[in-house]
């Protein structure tokens, strides 16, 4: 199970990077984890009576790609769009 901390970033359902969030401790509130207007539960859920886009789904890690730079550098182009998504998977992995 995943466990919320404070000042990190998680991926919600949809994808989207949601955070930093931050801990109000309330004896009398079920979402004590905030980001904006946003609030969740201990187990990051948006909302406590069904599963939503919004739920928290684990701590998000930043994507890594290819520099721009180089593919500029390069001369990639609209003319050789094959070479550089043979190039992108390549680097992918």
């Amino acid at each position: 199970m995943m466990q919320i901390e404070e000042g990190k970033f998680y991926k919600n359902r949809a994808g989207f990077k949601v955070g930093p969030m931050k801990y109000h401790d309330d004896p009398c509130d079920t979402y004590n984890w905030e980001e904006g207007f946003k609030t969740y539960t201990d187990k990051g859920f948006e909302r406590a009576w069904r599963e939503s886009d919004g739920d928290l789904i684990e701590e998000w890690k930043e994507p890594t790609a290819l520099p721009l730079a180089t593919a500029a550098n390069e001369g990639w182009g609209p003319w050789n769009q094959g070479k550089l998504q043979a190039k992108l998977k390549k680097y992918e992995g």
